[in-house]
């Protein structure tokens, strides 16, 4: 099955934007996947290892999301667009990927620890990524009020 098929004209072109920004950005390294975390780290390395963030699927981004904090600055810049990529796919993988990614996009506004780790972004990469928040911004239309403050805060500045 095609997790493409049913993606919006929108999700598209921030997918081809993704590609465009992202596409040629250096794989962090086998050593630079996640922070000493404990078991965890090996956990996340197992997943990422040598993968390129095009070839990721929500089936693998899923078994991450509850570790994004714990990816190396490296890793989170180059593992990003995966991530966003693959909420737009079909199905529960990708739709549980999808929610974890807007929590993600909140974070910055609210915790200088999501601040810090967001400075490692090109302003080029900033750019898309503050399309990407907008885009959730607008599907988020029924809790208008963390978005606003992100926007009041970390995004606006972007």
């Amino acid at each position: 099955m095609d997790p493409s098929k049913s993606r919006s004209t929108e999700e598209e072109r921030l997918i081809e934007r993704l590609h465009e920004v992202f596409g040629d950005l250096p794989y962090p390294g086998d050593d630079n996947l996640a922070v000493d975390c404990g078991p965890d780290r090996g956990y996340i390395e197992d997943i990422l290892r040598g993968k390129k963030w095009t070839e990721l699927t929500a089936a693998e981004m899923v078994k991450i999301k509850d570790y994004q904090a714990f990816l190396t600055r490296d890793a989170l810049r180059y593992y990003m667009p995966a991530y966003i990529k693959c909420g737009f796919d079909d199905g529960e993988d990708a739709e549980e990927v999808a929610f974890f990614v807007h929590i993600l996009f909140l974070r910055p506004a609210e915790d200088d620890y999501w601040r810090e780790k967001f400075t490692v972004f090109t302003d080029r990469e900033l750019k898309l990524l503050r399309e990407y928040a907008e885009f959730c911004r607008s599907r988020d239309a029924d809790f208008p009020e963390p978005w606003d403050r992100a926007f009041e805060g970390y995004w606006g500045n972007v």
